[in-house]
């Protein structure tokens, strides 16, 4: 945190100056995905700007759109935040960025576009018979 000092009659004075936090620290994970959904997680940034992180913003945009949209403003101390409402096969770009009493830092942006895509099923067991086994009447 930056510091300016000033003597006013006689008395030294300390004044603390504050700045944007740093970006989340990353990478920027992502886990559970579903056909409609996706987990992200990130790690608080290495400097909050000498002011206290208030909340994260967690953005989404279609891949190669310009726009980007906030889904979700979440506590400080919040790394992880389930995004809803996705479409199936549709490519997405997510980002997150801290807050403080500054304004926005810089953000953790996901490297490459993800596609939220129905869970692949489970296998079953078939039974195989062979064909002489079975009893014809």
């Amino acid at each position: 945190m930056p510091f300016l000092g000033r003597t006013v009659n006689g008395r030294r004075c300390v004044v603390a100056m504050s700045d944007k936090p740093s970006a989340p620290r990353g990478p920027l994970e992502v886990s559970d995905v579903t056909r409609s959904s996706l987990t992200l997680s990130w790690l608080a940034p290495l400097s909050d700007g000498g002011a206290a992180t208030v909340a994260y913003v967690v953005e989404k945009r279609e891949h190669l759109s310009p726009t980007w949209t906030r889904v979700a403003r979440v506590k400080p101390q919040t790394t992880v935040y389930t995004v809803q409402n996705l479409t199936d096969r549709t490519d997405y770009q997510f980002r997150v960025y801290a807050e403080n009493v500054e304004g926005a830092g810089p953000p953790l942006t996901l490297d490459v576009p993800i596609s939220p895509r129905r869970p692949a099923g489970k296998f079953r067991t078939l039974l195989c018979l062979d064909y002489n086994d079975i009893k014809h009447s």
